[in-house]
């Protein structure tokens, strides 16, 4: 958590002066907070209710110049992502400020500020577990055995296997075959291995054990290399509910697996000692709020496999 700061005021302050030196806890708090999603969603900024996102599947490669330049224009596609308003609040009774309550509620807004930055945790994780039903860009699911673009071919980022070091070798070999629309290769390097709680000890096993046991006579075990040792970076997060499912990411193009989008980012405010609500009830309002979303970018940067019964 945060370092806590205290706001101690004497009961002579007026209490919106109070409130608005909660403003200094939330906002470090909101900053000082650690996140997993900067590192599987590139952040966009918006100024309009809805932003539409037709460059996904466009890039163009390069060809040997004959005559005139032939630019390559925008996507067919029409991906759109909209902005959501988001808000908590809390009541502060009136008599609590006056009565030098203040180490209670500066520990009540350090948290407020906690929650809101996990939040945007909550949107990537939520897409990501659910990936198998919901579309991107291209109208398939995100994670799908049938994405398909131009010149691509059939290209699959959906597996059924249990995690184990045979599937974990084939989901980055999936991954490093993906093609563009023009039929070349991607050229991705898989670097995040992400899954539940449960999947934490063998995920990193898998990937920073330098020798792994496998099975040789029934009397013995044989000790062999581990191929994978340093390949990829562990991601274990309760986010995830389904114990079985796990994925992998390229997180270092320009452009990441998942989409942040921000028209406004959480800010704190407060209905204070003379609004409606606190003469009705003896109590202020902090409030924090914000208008953002999240949703898919490149699938090809993506490989999540969903073991039957998982």
């Amino acid at each position: 958590m945060p370092g806590l700061i205290n706001v101690s005021t004497p009961a002579t302050v007026p209490v919106d002066i109070f409130l608005k030196g909660l403003n200094t806890i939330f906002m470090q708090s909101f900053i000082e907070t650690k996140t997993d999603w900067e590192r599987l969603a590139s952040k966009v900024p918006s100024n309009s209710a809805t932003e539409k996102y037709p460059w996904l599947g466009a890039v163009p490669g390069v060809r040997k110049k004959k005559g005139e330049i032939v630019p390559r224009g925008l996507g067919k596609y029409n991906y759109a992502i909209d902005n959501e308003e988001w808000e908590s609040s809390m009541e502060i009774p009136i008599r609590d400020i006056r009565r030098d309550k203040y180490g209670q509620i500066n520990i009540r807004v350090n948290e407020l500020g906690i929650v809101a930055k996990q939040h945007i945790d909550e949107l990537i994780f939520d897409l990501m577990e659910n990936g198998d039903s919901r579309l991107c860009y291209d109208g398939q699911y995100f994670f799908d055995t049938d994405h398909q673009e131009r010149d691509s071919g059939v290209q699959s980022n959906k597996g059924t296997e249990e995690f184990g070091i045979k599937s974990l070798s084939n989901a980055r070999i999936a991954g490093m075959r993906f093609k563009n629309d023009q039929g070349k290769p991607m050229r991705l390097v898989f670097d995040l291995l992400v899954g539940p709680p449960e999947r934490e000890d063998e995920m990193l096993e898998a990937v920073k054990a330098s020798t792994l046991l496998i099975a040789g006579t029934a009397e013995r075990l044989i000790p062999n290399f581990n191929v994978h040792q340093g390949r990829f970076d562990v991601l274990t997060t309760p986010l995830l509910s389904n114990t079985k499912r796990w994925y992998l990411f390229c997180t270092k193009r320009a452009i990441k697996p998942f989409i942040y989008q921000e028209e406004e980012a959480m800010k704190p405010n407060h209905l204070g000692e003379k609004s409606d609500h606190a003469v009705k009830t003896g109590n202020v309002l902090y409030i924090f709020e914000g208008s953002y979303n999240a949703g898919y970018g490149y699938w090809q940067l993506a490989y999540g496999s969903f073991p039957t019964g998982g």
